[in-house]
């Protein structure tokens, strides 16, 4: 009875050998990305915006959709895709313009609870650094408000 008893064992663990474990689900990339978020800076073509007007933007970012608002308006709108490998990180962010999708190329990091986007507009090349010049660039600040 014992020899059956570790045959059928022995069979039952040679079965399940062959099966890979399962592997936990690795969380999204975009997980850190998820909630809504203050403007804390925001600085345009080498101009920064004044602090009084930062408080009535807001970003919600749910799943892909990246939604900024101005009191009850939406001012941009726009799905986006990161890849996190690049050094720095790169994020596109496509949007809607005159009937036709633009895409807009942009760099972020996080430290905490901040989130960092650098990006280009009118279309131009990915921002190697967090700032911008005279002539190019929009660099925003954001600060997590809820997940």
């Amino acid at each position: 009875m014992k020899v059956r008893i570790l045959l059928l064992c022995a069979l039952i663990s040679l079965i399940g050998a062959d099966k890979p474990a399962k592997k936990k689900d690795a969380p999204s990339p975009i997980a850190p990305f998820q909630g809504t978020w203050t403007m804390v800076m925001m600085e345009t073509k080498g101009v920064r915006t004044p602090d009084e007007a930062l408080g009535r933007y807001e970003l919600v970012i749910d799943d892909h959709q990246w939604t900024v608002t101005n009191g009850n308006i939406v001012s941009f709108a726009a799905r986006f895709l990161i890849d996190p490998s690049q050094s720095p990180r790169a994020i596109n962010l496509f949007y809607m313009e005159g009937g036709q999708e633009r895409l807009s190329e942009g760099i972020y990091t996080f430290e905490g609870d901040t989130l960092t986007l650098a990006r280009e507009l009118d279309q131009g090349a990915r921002p190697k650094e967090f700032k911008t010049t005279k002539d190019a660039g929009l660099l925003v600040v954001w600060k997590r408000s809820r997940p």
